[in-house]
């Protein structure tokens, strides 16, 4: 005991003053119990009064229960000397960054790396370019090693595993594996084909990066998490990462297809070229995004039917719903075809792909300018004759109005049903115009071909270029009255028509006018905070179907079940199918009139048992 004490005053000594005034919050408030516990036992002692004695032992109450809680409704908090609040035991272990969330389940962790993430297109989607030396290893040359206690840790080298991971990690592509390749400078660098699952983009975002650190890891994160694996989701049983690119792929065989024409000198087609990446086990029929219904047979007008036949693309224009993220794509296919075919097969194509379309963008180039979203006289005439005749109807509809002759609609007052028509007229006028502006770019307008062709952009965009931007909407209402019976002061007071509520009749390449710059803003003030308040509201919602869902899993008996053993499926998805092998399929009938197909049968075949029982009659 002595020399424990003389242990604890040299350690004193080494402690300056005002290091030993402060105690660690618990220590502090152990010694607020025992001192007013002291004071307790004194004034009971002393034979204080009853009320005397109450208070007390409500003071030495209030510190033991603070001691444990110090966030209880309805109570003061209790403080440090310098008046800050106490951290209880309660909240060293609740809440984020509590123990619990901050400290076991997610951590600072030893081989972890985390930095800012740059694109580099001439790489395989499963490769990771790490490219700084995390640590410099003394004296020695990288890849350098340090030996102690048979422990052995080195450098990353190229063809490492590690795991690659993005914040929020919503699903399980927010974790995948990737093989390592040593660079220069101080970024991660990726493949564009991973950014989608990652929901990750180029302008500042960083990630994260973990080295497994035994054989059991290394194993899972290269049987189950490797990017190749993680191309087809689970989710919704379709290909999710996709962007994507031929000329530097790595088994090229060297045979040059015969050229498509021969004479006056030899050609090739693009689609010969994109014969060489695809598989040559793969079979598919197709339809592109523009595809009509009324477009019949083997080749289309359009060249829309996308058909490959024993890994040849015979024709069709590939796009985004022939080619990624929908089900049964060429990726999707690739994926799931028989044992020859599959993930690595699959990021094979992926790779190539891109490799192709960056080749052909280095010969041919892609450029976007104002030029492309200018439409023809007649057309920008046709637009502002739609936008002016709904100005007229909206007048028309205020003037009915104001006789009190517009009829109520069911469940609706009469103001109402009158900003549900005048709704209804201006959404018409801005399709109506958008329609008539995306009808008037020919089919080699870069934009019109970056929209169908599902790269980037959408016919909203095109139609608000080009066309009219639209009604502005606050809550889901026209632009409400902000001043006195108006939105903005140089309006007329209970001013109903367009221009006053919100309505940009304008195109961004026209340009707004400042009243419809103000109310835009305003809409879009709206879609931010929405965007603000909805991060948060599902991020919570999420974390509590996670942790709801947590411990449900398959058994070895193929039943879906908790970690109480309850059954919550007695087959997984009720059908006992894994959806990343699934593909929707369309099955033609031929349709007949029963005594044509009976006539066929007959004609096949001689045999009157067959015959007999396939007549008419076994067709009702």
């Amino acid at each position: 005991m002595a020399m424990l004490q003389r242990a604890m005053e040299v350690i004193e000594l080494g402690v300056s003053k005002e290091r030993r005034d402060i105690k660690d919050d618990l220590t502090h408030q152990l010694a607020m119990i025992i001192r007013h516990n002291e004071n307790l036992k004194r004034q009971e002692k002393t034979g204080a009064p009853a009320h005397i004695i109450s208070e007390f032992a409500k003071l030495l109450q209030f510190h033991m229960a603070t001691y444990f809680d110090n966030e209880l409704p309805g109570q003061p908090w209790a403080t440090q000397q310098s008046g800050r609040p106490i951290k209880s035991i309660c909240s060293r272990l609740k809440a984020k960054e509590g123990r619990i969330r901050g400290n076991l389940m997610g951590k600072r962790v030893d081989f972890s790396a985390r930095t800012v993430i740059t694109p580099d297109p001439n790489m395989n989607p499963d490769t990771l370019y790490r490219l700084k030396a995390l640590v410099e290893n003394g004296p020695n040359p990288q890849p350098g090693e340090t030996g102690a206690k048979y422990i052995v840790e080195r450098h990353l080298v190229d063809g490492d595993y590690v795991l690659f991971n993005t914040q929020p990690s919503l699903h399980k592509m927010s974790i995948m594996g990737h093989k390592v390749k040593i660079l220069p400078y101080s970024t991660f660098r990726l493949n564009l084909s991973v950014t989608a699952p990652y929901n990750a983009g180029f302008d500042g975002d960083e990630m994260n990066m973990h080295v497994p650190q035994s054989f059991e890891t290394r194993a899972e994160v290269a049987e189950l998490m490797m990017v190749p694996k993680c191309i087809v989701s689970p989710q919704s049983n379709r290909p999710d990462v996709f962007m994507n690119i031929l000329m530097w792929w790595e088994d090229f065989d060297g045979k040059i297809p015969a050229p498509a024409i021969l004479k006056p000198r030899s050609l090739w087609t693009g689609k010969q070229v994109f014969n060489l990446i695809i598989p040559k086990q793969i079979n598919l029929i197709k339809y592109s995004a523009w595809h009509s219904e009324l477009e019949r047979g083997y080749i289309t007008p359009g060249d829309t039917q996308v058909r490959i036949e024993k890994g040849e693309l015979l024709s069709g224009t590939l796009c985004k719903k022939t080619l990624g993220p929908s089900s049964g794509s060429l990726i999707h296919v690739i994926y799931g075809y028989r044992e020859e075919v599959g993930p690595d097969a699959t990021r094979k194509f992926l790779g190539h792909t891109q490799w192709l379309v960056n080749y052909w963008l280095l010969q041919n180039g892609f450029s976007i300018g104002i030029g492309d979203t200018i439409a023809d006289a007649p057309t920008i005439e046709g637009i502002n004759e739609t936008i002016s005749t709904a100005k007229h109807e909206v007048k028309a509809l205020i003037e009915t109005a104001q006789k009190k002759g517009l009829e109520p609609e069911p469940g609706r007052t009469m103001l109402e049903s009158f900003e549900s028509k005048v709704n209804q007229e201006l959404n018409k006028a801005r399709d109506e115009a958008g329609s008539r502006a995306q009808r008037s770019l020919s089919e080699r307008n870069n934009l019109k071909a970056m929209v169908t062709a599902g790269s980037k952009g959408s016919f909203i965009d095109i139609s608000q270029m080009i066309a009219c931007v639209g009604q502005q909407n606050v809550e889901g209402k026209r632009i409400p009255f902000g001043f006195e019976d108006r939105t903005l002061p140089h309006f007329s007071k209970d001013d109903l028509g367009p221009e006053s509520r919100g309505f940009v009749e304008n195109s961004y390449l026209r340009g707004l006018t400042p009243q419809e710059f103000f109310f835009h803003a305003m809409g879009g003030r709206e879609g931010i905070i929405d965007t603000a308040v909805k991060t948060s509201e599902t991020g919570y919602i999420q974390r509590r179907l996670v942790k709801a869902m947590e411990d449900i899993m398959v058994k070895y008996d193929g039943t879906v079940r908790n970690s109480q053993r309850d059954v919550i499926q007695f087959l997984y998805g009720e059908d006992g199918m894994d959806v990343i092998w699934i593909e929707s399929q369309k099955l033609e009938l031929l349709k007949m009139r029963k005594n044509e197909f009976y006539e066929t049968y007959r004609y096949e075949t001689d045999d009157p048992k067959l015959t007999s029982c396939m007549g008419p009659e076994s067709l009702n």
